[in-house]
Order: structure tokens, then sequence, then C-alpha cells
């Protein structure tokens, strides 16, 4: 009998094994991918969060839906399990569980997850619930009832004992303790139900409980669903009991459906209208609720320790023993799957997929041939049968059993087949199959993948082997005929055009193809036989895209393309491509390999890859991945794609089966999968730590310390049926776009400001929109002490009392600077006046030097006797004549106006001067001026002007007005001066384009001493000196004249001066005095071999005669102003320079500062020529740089003798400083003593000679210094502070400093001279030491 029971036993897993493919693709069954300390799982617990809680045999685990936590026993920490065994988890109210082990009973807090106290005299306790108000009540022992007072602090628990007067109430006898609103149940064995309304136990000693006999046989298992007690007995029956109406329903006996050696009945549970009865050694089997349903298994031959109804989903967990966690759920899969490897139909990839009217589902595989399925829809749930219902292959009169294409035809009762050795057709009328031949015999119907029906006669066909075929067919019964098979390659460059795949209608007379290679895509006329390439390319990088797979549209414009690269749009119109296009794994897609895209009909696609599928929005450009474990199927095949045209339902084909989705069925249940979130831990330095640790003390959210920079915000959907969820998340205050983060659950956070933000996240796990939820955390992170509220405060106490102090401190100091205000204020008009005469006597002795100086030195030079030739002669003679009565005229100028604001000189009236030759006369010296300097220099002077004035004055009158235009012009600009008569007065305009003078100079120009400070003169004219009279010089003799002087000026457009004279009695007549020629600035540049000498000078003369004394032995190049000699530095190569301190712009010793700042520059000796004689001024010009201090007048020899010895000096310090030795010398500023010196000496030695080897090692080198490599690091450590290996290093880029300063060498043969090799790292290092690059360190020395 034991034998048959077996057999019967097995007979019925054999039979439920049949039917399973339709219980597999009606109700999700699978075991998620939780990780556990141990798969024998004895208790699973799921508190009021949604978390999930496992005991097993080695400890407790914790699971979000994300990841595991586990908890052990720890010998030496008390708050630990008591026991790695556990045997329940329950409530301890809202915030804590209990954890009953083998050795003791644990609390553990859902706030702080850590165990918080244990009672290791309460092992094995299963009897243990918690009520309404957070209290607990156990069972421990025979007739003991104990009752656990909450309370909010650990110290102040209350537990009471109470005994239980009822009869057997023995551990034995009790089956379980039940809390059901405010009554307490104790079920017992024998079939007694004991109820006690809580309020009558608390406080109570002894308590005696209202007894019920529910059932007359011993009951072995139960649970409680609402107010419906569910139990089994030992005769295998299973009842319904309700607490309300104390009614007794037998919904089932399953004693035949269980065999002998089943174990024992762990658990049942209630779950979707039917009792779930666990049986350790056999399963789990589902026990209906009445109207006629079976009895069923649901997990059989599975070892089961317990079950769990989900509070918040359709879902069942099933803890088993050895295979961890399981689930099973009565809703819908996602998506229905079949695994044709498992039941091993067949191993090989599926390459096709087709539906028909009849229930036939078609599968082409890569080496198995034809399979047919059946396949049943009802409504939006398909079917399909577990096992094949045919099979084709070369017996059937399929000659190949490689199959890449399937497609239905419009125009015959048949299906066509493509394969890698020919074109066949299935015949729905004899069920046969046949092969469609080329009369020929061409081999042209081979390696077939998309088969298009253009017309009754006329097949289009992709090959992978012969491009683009054309098939004309005729029917001959029932038989197809092939009457001709042609093949159009559509070649490219450097392509052949034989390798197509995906092909589909543009419109009926042009296909669109996609090419494995060569310009992707071709769109070709089936009418003209004629093809073109359609520019699809990668907006990105622009290059074509290529080896496309498969292809879409929309029936409008829209194309959609799959290739080994992504998904790629385009919209196709007469006028050409548009809109294009490209999708890849930055974009979302969990893969960038697509092998089918198909359109469902709510306008959305769904693309298959080789890492799962993906469903596209057109719309919003919105992706979402489906990926295990949701689809254990994963891995999509080329051509396997289909949708079916009677269910809507679509199929992709996989490498070791085939799945199958119907949108409208996958969006209903994934609205119908109720998910909870919840931020779970913060992770600082790789530690996790709940919210809880960081909760601020009023209010929501969390606060971050100061103390942690940086910090790691982990959530959790707890969707347990769906974990395809996709994130992007938002800071507020901080973030303006929203970041997606894919499927990471962990948000990272580095270094964020102090201040209060709000968290959004945002899931979805689908494309829709409207599908997205988002939750928000309210986070605050603490500035640093200074700048808490605290110290804000005490700030602002601070501040007032220092306001305050402040404000009596100012009133007092006020009244005291108001008397001295105005002592003061005289004080700085006086210091003022004084300040702009010494200025003024200070530039009067500069004129005085300079015409002094040229005249000395054309004084040596005649006493010299070096003069050439008569030409030479006369010019010095002019210099002399020139320079003299500049020196009168300075002379004759101090004595004039020795008292400005006192003395009104004499003026003397004389009649009719002719004042046109008069000024063209004068005007006649600034046309050689203007000729030389390229100025357009305007004379409109009217004729036979005759004037009654004063000549000296009038010339004078002209004399700095035209001087401070030429002074004052732009280059290449315009001075323009007109003399006429304008009714009864005499008019004088002189003008000048240039900088022009700024508003606020306008009202200053004619006050005595006022200088332009910002004046930026051109070096046109040198007749004047800058001592801040000649305008207030002007106006008072135009006044005493009895006329007007006005200006009107265009900053950076011009300067325009206005004299009006009246006529005036008679006086005498003066000779004008007439201005002295400019020499103009100009570089002289001589043979490149003598050493070369910058002049600077404002003064012509001083240039010209210093460059005849110097010319002979130096090349000479001048500049006239600081700007034109920086200039000239940086385009020179320059051995020495000669300066005056007194220029326009920047003096003398501005520009010495500026040429020491710069590298490069500061090497050059400096000599100053100035008339600046003061020991204070002679001292600012050495401090500032400057070598020799001349002062005007200097002599020649003497100046020439500094030259030579600067020159000399200079030179040898250049070929020492370009040695190695010298350079390494310079950088260790350590090395003091003999004997280093000469290790350094010989170390430099050995290495300059072995310098271009890369691999000089410290090992060479102290082989070739007889010591070992150890001592000469400690040595050299010693002297140098350097490694050997760095002393190298240093050694190589100074030789390479000095090459790019000695050589003309490429960087490239200085690299490799100086011993490296690698580029970038001689580069990143070179810049890293001099922080320029070698070809600017070049140009700056």
């Amino acid at each position: 009998m034991k034998i048959i029971g077996h057999l019967r036993y097995y007979l019925v897993l054999v039979l439920l094994s049949t039917e399973l493919i339709t219980v597999t693709a009606q109700q999700q069954q699978h075991r998620p991918n939780i990780y556990l300390p141990n798969n024998a799982v004895l208790y699973a617990y799921q508190d009021h969060y949604g978390y999930m809680w496992f005991g097993t045999y080695d400890g407790l685990s914790f699971y979000n839906g994300t990841e595991t936590i586990t908890y052990r026993h720890e010998p030496s920490n008390p708050l630990s399990l008591c026991s790695n065994i556990v045997y329940k988890v329950t409530a301890a109210g809202d915030d804590h569980l209990w954890i009953s082990t083998t050795m003791g009973l644990n609390k553990l807090s859902l706030i702080t997850r850590k165990i918080v106290a244990s009672y290791p005299s309460l092992p094995k306790l299963v009897n243990i619930e918690s009520d309404a108000n957070g209290d607990s009540w156990m069972i421990p022992g025979d007739q003991i009832l104990l009752h656990y007072k909450s309370s909010p602090h650990l110290n102040d628990v209350v537990i009471d004992s109470i005994q239980l007067s009822n009869k057997d109430l023995g551990l034995l006898n009790i089956n379980k303790l039940f809390i059901v609103d405010s009554a307490l149940l104790i079920l017992k064995n024998d079939g007694h139900l004991l109820s006690k309304n809580i309020a009558e136990i608390r406080g109570q000693k002894k308590i005696n409980g209202q007894e019920v006999r529910i059932h007359d046989h011993r009951i072995m298992k139960a649970c409680l669903s609402g107010n419906d007690l569910y139990f089994i007995d030992r005769q295998f029956d299973i009842f319904q009991y309700d607490l309300l109406t104390s009614r007794k329903r037998h919904l089932a006996n399953i004693r035949s459906m269980i065999e002998e050696d089943y174990g024992f009945i762990a658990q049942i549970e209630y779950y979707d209208r039917a009792v779930y009865v666990a049986l350790n050694n056999s399963g789990v089997l589902k026990v209906s609720h009445g109207n006629g349903d079976e009895t069923e298994w649901v997990r059989p031959g599975v070892s089961v320790f317990c079950l769990l109804r989900d509070r918040y989903q359709d879902l069942l967990w099933i803890g088993t023993d050895g295979q961890g966690v399981q689930q099973h759920s009565a809703s819908p899969p996602l998506f229905g799957q079949l695994n044709l490897s498992i039941p091993n139909i067949t191993n090989k990839p599926v390459r096709a997929i087709l539906t028909d009217s009849l229930g036939n589902l078609w599968i082409g595989t890569n080496g198995d041939g034809l399979l047919q399925f059946q396949y049943n829809s009802s409504g939006n749930s398909v079917t399909i049968s577990t096992q094949p219902t045919g099979r084709f292959s070369k017996t059937e009169g399929l000659s190949s059993g490689q199959i890449f294409g399937l497609a239905k035809s419009r125009y015959h009762n048949i299906f066509w087949i493509g394969t890698e050795k020919g074109l066949f057709y299935y015949n729905y009328t004899d069920r046969k199959i046949r092969q469609a031949r080329d009369p020929e015999g061409k081999p042209l119907l081979e390696s077939i993948h998309t088969i298009l029906e253009a017309d009754p006669g006329k097949l289009w066909l992709t090959s992978t082997r012969f491009g683009l075929i054309e098939v004309d067919i005729a029917t001959e019964g029932e038989h197809i005929l092939v009457r001709s098979v042609r093949n159009h390659l559509m070649r490219g460059t450097n392509f052949a055009g034989n390798e197509t795949q995906a092909m589909l209608f543009g419109d009926p007379s042009q296909l669109i193809v996609g090419l494995r290679g060569g310009q992707g895509v071709a769109a070709f006329d089936t009418a003209r036989q004629s093809y073109r390439f359609l520019p699809v390319k990668n907006p990105t990088n622009g290059l074509n895209i290529t080896d496309v797979l498969t292809m879409w549209h929309d029936h409008q414009y829209a194309y959609y393309l799959g290739s080994t690269s992504g998904m790629t749009t385009f919209n196709l119109r007469q006028s050409g491509i548009s809109d294009v296009k490209h999708y890849d794994k930055k974009d979302g897609l969990v893969n960038d390999m697509i092998h089918g895209i198909l359109g469902d009909e709510m306008g959305y696609l769904w693309l298959s890859s080789s890492r799962g599928l993906i469903k596209y929005n057109p719309h919003n450009e919105v992706f979402h991945n489906y990926v295990p474990p949701n689809l254990e199927i994963n891995e999509f095949s080329d051509d396997a794609y289909w949708k079916c045209p009677h269910t809507g339902t679509l199929y992709f084909g996989a490498v070791n089966g085939f799945m199958w989705v119907n949108p409208s069925q996958l969006l209903q249940q994934e609205y119908a999968h109720p998910s909870k979130f919840q931020f779970f831990d913060i992770k600082v330095k790789g530690e996790s730590f709940p919210l809880s640790a960081f909760a601020r003390k009023k209010g929501d959210g969390i606060q971050i310390p100061v103390s942690i920079p940086s910090f790691s915000l982990s959530f959790t959907v707890l969707d347990y049926l769906n974990k395809d969820y996709a994130y992007s998340y938002k800071l507020d205050n901080y973030h303006d776009e929203w970041i997606a983060i894919s499927n990471t659950n962990q948000i990272d956070f580095n270094n964020l400001p102090s201040g209060k933000y709000t968290l959004k996240v945002r899931y979805k796990n689908d494309v829709t929109p409207g599908s997205e939820r988002t939750e928000s955390l309210y986070i605050v992170k603490l500035p640093p002490w200074y700048l808490s509220n605290g110290a804000i405060i005490f700030y602002m106490l601070i501040l007032g009392m220092a306001c305050l102090y402040i404000y009596r401190q100012s009133k007092r100091i006020t009244r005291r600077k108001q008397a001295e205000a105005q002592r003061e204020m005289e004080k700085n008009q006086r210091k003022e006046l004084l300040e702009s005469k010494l200025a003024f006597f200070t530039n009067m002795t500069h004129e005085f030097y300079t015409p002094l100086t040229l005249i000395k030195g054309i004084c040596e030079v005649l006493k010299g006797g070096s003069v050439q030739s008569e030409s030479e002669y006369q010019e010095h003679l002019n210099t002399l004549t020139s320079n003299t009565v500049a020196l009168e005229g300075l002379i004759r100028e101090l004595l004039a106006i020795h008292d400005p604001e006192k003395a009104t000189p004499a003026y003397h009236i004389q009649k009719d001067v002719q004042l046109t030759p008069l000024t063209m006369q004068y005007l006649k010296s600034f046309r050689l001026i203007a000729a030389k300097s390229g100025i357009n220099f305007v004379e409109a002077i009217e004729s036979d002007i005759i004037w009654n004035t004063d000549t000296a004055f009038f010339q004078r009158i002209l004399n700095n007005l035209v001087s401070n235009a030429f002074k004052y012009v732009n280059e290449k600009g315009t001075v323009r001066v007109y003399l006429g008569q304008q009714a009864s007065n005499l008019a004088l305009t002189v003008y000048n384009s240039g900088k022009g003078i700024e508003a606020s100079d306008l009202s200053r120009i004619f006050e005595p001493y006022h200088i332009l400070e910002n004046d930026d003169t051109n070096g046109y004219m040198q007749l004047t000196g800058r001592t801040g009279l000649g305008l207030s010089i002007c106006r008072s003799m135009v006044e005493l004249l009895e006329g007007t002087l006005t200006v009107e000026s265009e900053v950076n457009q011009y300067t325009q001066f206005h004299v009006m004279l009246p006529h005036l009695v008679v006086a005498d007549p003066e000779e004008p005095t007439m201005p002295a020629t400019a020499l103009p600035s100009r570089p002289v540049r001589l043979a490149s071999t003598r050493p070369t000498i910058l002049l600077v000078d404002d003064n012509a003369d001083i240039l010209g005669m210093v460059t005849r004394y110097l010319d002979t032995d130096f090349t000479i190049l001048t500049a006239n102003s600081a700007l034109r000699a920086l200039e000239i530095i940086a385009s020179e190569s320059v051995s020495l320079i000669i300066t005056d301190v007194m220029m326009p712009g920047k003096d003398g010793i501005e520009l010495i500062e500026e040429i020491r700042k710069v590298k490069s520059y500061k090497h050059i000796p400096i000599i100053v020529l100035s008339a600046k004689t003061t020991e204070k001024q002679q001292e600012a010009g050495i401090q500032s740089g400057a070598d020799i201090y001349l002062t005007k007048p200097f002599s020649l020899s003497l100046l020439r003798s500094h030259i030579e010895r600067l020159v000399s000096k200079s030179e040898v310090m250049r070929d020492y400083y370009h040695s190695p030795e010298s350079a390494y010398e310079t950088t260790m500023k350590n090395i003091v003593h003999r004997d280093d010196k000469k290790l350094i000496s010989t170390l430099v030695g050995i290495i300059d000679v072995h310098i271009e080897n890369p691999a000089l090692s410290p090992a060479f080198i102290a082989e070739q210094l007889h010591t070992s490599p150890r001592s000469l690091y400690r040595k050299v450590k010693q002297i140098t502070s350097l490694s050997l290996m760095d002393f190298i290093k240093d050694y190589r880029f100074l030789t390479a400093e000095r090459l790019l300063v000695s050589t003309n060498l490429s960087v490239q043969e200085i690299m490799y001279k100086s011993g490296m090799s690698n580029k970038s790292y001689f580069y990143r290092e070179f810049v890293k030491r001099n922080n320029v690059t070698p070809k600017e360190y070049r140009k700056l020395s």
C-alpha cells in the first residue's frame, strides 16, 4: 500500500506539471534575488513600514527591497541576538519588534534598527502578540500569561505575571495566541477557544477566561484573517470559523493530496480567497474558498517552513528549507515567458516568431527547425502550451534547421519561411512544408531574413549573403513556383552591399533597406530598379548609422532603426531626411544593441536588446527598462520579434526561449501594484546609519552636522513584484534641473553648503505620462559654530555695542576735527602750492640739463677730432646753436615768470605788424617735423594780415599753442593752424587730433603748474618742457592784449584752442623766436655680432649724440618712450639699456622696475642718464634696479667705460649660468662642505655623460662611484634633501631648460637629449616646474 501511495503522489505531480504553463502564464512565481546568510527560513514577518524580516538558522535578516542586513548573536555584546536560531518575529508596539530565539527574547527598535533589550529568561517564546496600546502579551510556560507594559523608557519597563486558571493551558496544548480588537484569544489544540477582554486582564494576578469548543478533533495549525479563523485538524480537514457569528464552515479535505512522508504541517495562511497549507516535505497546497475550485499545488516538492501574506501587495511569501525565500502572486505576471531550454525542448536561439488566426504560435530556431505551439487568448491574457504541438525539420520537408524569417502571406494560404539554405513555405491546406526553388539553380535564395510581398506574384527578400533579392512567383495547384530570381547589390565605397537584414515598405514602390555596414540605410525604387543611400548620421559624431538590425515606422513619416549602436529616429519625406536623433546608453537604454522594434496600440515602442526589454515613449522621449528578475528571458535575438494582429500581443525571441507581453494588460498591472517609498539610511565614510540618527529635534526631516562634509542618502521603493524603477532627484535651493540616476537608489552629497533644503526624489516604472511619483525629505545642513544662530546673535550684540561706542566717540571726535579741518585745509593749500612750485623748478632744471648735456657732448666730440665730414660738422654746429638758443629762451622765460602770480610782464604794442609772413616763417620749422613724422599739417593763414600787437607776445602765444598741438597729436594725425581777421578781431585757432582732454581737466588746464597726469606725448616735439605754466602764460598774455583764450575738446577725438585779439595802441615790434628742430626717434640696427645697446630718451639730440659716439663699437637701438623701449626689449636681444628718468608717460624709474619684474629681462645691465642730481633721486634710481646712475651733464668717455665693463661682465655671467653645473649649484643652496661639493660634482659628471640614457638608474651611478645604492641614497639625501631618483629627474629638466635657451634644437630633440622619451610626461612635469610650456619658456628666455 505504501508503494501504491508513492506512485499516486508522483502521478499527481506529473499530471500537474503538464498543465503548469497556464499557471505560469497567469501567476507570478519566482524566487527573488534576496541574499540570506542561511536559506532555511523559519519565520517571515512584515512590519508596518513594509520592510521584511526573515528568521533563519543563522540569524535575523532585514530586507528593504534592495539590500539585506543581518543580525547575529555576539557573545561579548549583551544587546545582540540571544541566539542565531530565530523562532518568531512580531510587533512590540508601533516602533519595536520582538525576536524570539532558542536562547531568549530580544527587543529591536525599528527607528534605530538596533537591539535595545534582551531577555534570556524567555527562550523559544512563540506565543507572543501586541495589542493596540503597544502592550505585549506572552505565554512563556504552563498556566502563565505575562503582560509587558510599553514605556518610552526601557528602564521603566513593568512585566506583570498573571496566572491562567483555566484547565489544560500547558504549552503543549496551546496552539496559538491571538489578539482581535480588544480581546485576547487562546486557541487550544483540543478544539477549545478561550477569550478574555484585555481591559479585564490588566492589573489582575489571576484570570479565568471563557472557553468555547469550536471543534471536536485535534487542531494542528491555524491562522487568522480579519474575524475569520482558519484551521486544519488531524484528519486534514480545513475549516473556516467566524469569530463574530460563531459559525463554522468546512472548506476541504486534503488527505488525498498528501503523502505519508509529508513531514508536518508547518503553517497555514489565508491569501487570495484560499487557504495555503505549507507541508514541510511536500510543498504548498492551495485550497480554494469553495465555489467548486480545485485544490492545487503551488510549490510541489519544496520543503517549506513558513508562509506570510504581504500587507500591501498581492503577494505571498514562502520561507523554504534550503531554497531561501520564494514569492507567489495570484496576479498575472508582467510578462509571459517560456524557457525552452528548461524542459529540453531546444537549446537553440529563437530567431523568428509568427502567430496565425488558428491559435498557432510558430517559432523558428537557429538549428532546430520550426516549432509549433498553441496559444489561447482570453481578454488581455494569453496562455501558451508547455510543449510544442508540432516540429518541422528535414523529415518534414525543411532541409535547413536555421530559420531567420517567417511571414504570413496576404495572397496565399501559406506562410513563408526564410532559412540559411533556401526559401520554404508552409501550406495550411495540406499542412506540409515545401521549398520554393530557383528554376535556374542559382544559389541566391540563401540566408533569408525579411520577406515582403509586393503582390501575388512578387516577393522581396533580404539576405546577408546576396543583398536585396527580387523573386517572381506563380501558383500551380498547392505549389508555389519560382519564375525568376534577381539580386540587387547596393554598393558603396569599399562596401559590396551584399549584407541586408531589415526591410520595410516606405510606399508601394519604395523599399527602405537596412544594411549591415556601408552607408547603413538605402531607399530602393522597385519600379526604376535603382537605389540611393539615405544620409542617416549620428548627430553627435556625424558618422553614418551602420549595421542596421531592425526597422519600424509609424505609417506616417517617422522611422526607427535598431542597430549595434542604439536606436536612431528620423523623418522621411519626399524632400529628404530630417529630425535625425540617436539614442544609446547615456540616454537611458539598458544596452546599445537593439535586435527588434515593435509599436503597440497606445503609441509606445518596445525594443529588444541584448540585456533586456525597453519601452519607449516617442512623445516625451522617455525610456524604461525591464531587466532581471522580472525578466528571466532577457538576452534577445535578431529577427525574433512579432506583433500578433489578432490579440495585439508582442512577442520577442531570445537565446533560451521567448517572452510575450500585452501592453494594455501590463499597464493595468503596473498601476495595480501598490508600492511604498521610504528614505532608508545615511552612509558616512562607508558606514550606514538609520535616518533616526540624524533626525531633527523639532520638526520632520534630518539635519547633518558640519563635521560631515560628504554623505550618501539611500532610499527604496517597497515594490517586491516589480523592481524596474528609474529614479531622478532634485535638491531645491541647490539644483535647477532634475538629475537622473537610472536605477541607482543612492544619492551622494559632497561638500553641501550649510542651509535648508528639500530633497525631492522622483520614481517611475513606466514611460506613460503621470506614472511618476515624487517623495520629499527636508534636509538641514548645519553651519559651523561661528555661523550658528547663537553666534550671529552674539555678533549682533557686539556690533550694537561697538556702534554705540563709535557713535559717542564720533561726536567727540567730530567737534575736534571740525576745529582742525579749516587749519588742515589751509595747510594743504599751502603745501600744494609749494609742491607745484617745486615741481616747476625741478622740471625747469631738467630742461636746463638737457641742452647743457648736448652742448658738452658735442664739445667733446669736436675736441676729440672724430668729425668725419663737413655735413656732420655742420650738423654739430646746428645742434649747438639750437640748444644755445633754447637755453637763452629758458632763462628769459624763467626771469619773466619768476613770480607769475604777482608780476605783470611789460608789453609794447607795435603798429602794423605784418603777421602773415611772421606766422609763415615761424611755422616753417614745424613743416619739417610734420613731414618727418607723417603728420597732416594744415596752414590756413590769410594773406596780408596787418595788426597792432606785441610781436613777442604773439610769437609766444603761437609757439605755445602750436608746440602743444604737435606734442599731443596722435600718430599720423592732423594739426591745423588758422590765422585770420573776423570782424574787428584777430582770430587764431590751433587744432590737433588725438587723445583730447577729459571734461574734468578742461576747467583747470589754464591754472599755473597744472600738468595733465595722463598725458601721452608722442615725442614729435621736444621744444617745451612740462612746467605747467605754458597755457597759464598764454592766457595771461592774451588777457594783457585784451583778448580771450578758450578751449574745446572731445575725448579721443581732438583739442582746439581759440584766441581772439582786438586792435590795440601802437607798440615797438620785436623779432620772433624761431623754434629748434626735432630729431625723430627711430631704431638703428647694426651688425648683430656686436653688443646691442638700447637708448631711451625723450630728447632727440641726446639720442643722436650718444648714437654717433657709440655706433662704431655697438649696435644702437633708440626709443623715445618707455612703452617703445618695452616693445623693443620684447622683440630684440639687448645687451645693455641706457635710459633717461623724466619722460612722458612712464618715467625711467617705472621702466627699470618693470624690466626687473620679468625673468627673461632682469639680467640686462641698465645705466641711468638723468638731470635729477640729488642723493635721494640717485638712491631711488639704484634701488629700482639700475646698475649705474650718471647725472647730466655727463662724460661720454666715462659712459663708454661703464658700458664696456657691464657688457663684458654680462657675457661672462651668461656663459657661466648657461652651464648645468651653475644651474645645479644655484638650485642646491645647502651644498657647503668641500667634500660634499666634490661628490655632487662627480655625480653631476656621471649623469651628464649618460644623460641621454632613459634607463639611467641609481644602481648604475652607485656602481660607477664604487659604493652601495643605499649609502649613495643617504648621502645625496643628506646633502640635497632629494632622493637620488629626484636628483636625476631634476638634472634632466635643468639640462632641458639650458638647451631650450642656448640651442635651436626642437623640443622633441631636447626631450631625447635630456633622457626622456614620454612626451606627455615631459610636458606635464615641465609645466609643473616652470608654469609655462617649453616653447613659452624658450620665448621668455
